[in-house]
């Protein structure tokens, strides 16, 4: 079974530090593990995704990206919305 949420943003040179608007050019999903019904951002269904850039010291630095998203979900069988709030990620890149 598989589970997960993701976050695209449609930029062809490189995603830079700011707050991202989430409709159908820029989109997020999350897949349910239960049912795994899916949810995602869709044209007049919209929300945001805040990125920074950073760097974690540790033994060797980290480049990190790191954020918050709230967006509106649209479950694709049935059309019913949801609203995911407080959402955030730390993840590692090179």
């Amino acid at each position: 079974m598989y589970n997960g949420a993701g976050i695209f943003i449609n930029n062809t040179k490189s995603i830079e530090d700011g707050i991202y608007l989430l409709s159908n050019k820029n989109n997020a999903y999350y897949l349910h593990p239960g049912d795994q019904k899916k949810y995602v951002t869709c044209a007049g269904v919209t929300g945001t995704v805040t990125i920074t850039r950073g760097t974690l010291q540790s033994k060797d630095p980290l480049k990190t990206l790191q954020g918050t998203f709230t967006y509106t979900a649209t479950d694709t069988l049935t059309g019913k919305k949801f609203k995911i709030t407080n959402g955030a990620f730390l993840m590692e890149y090179k």
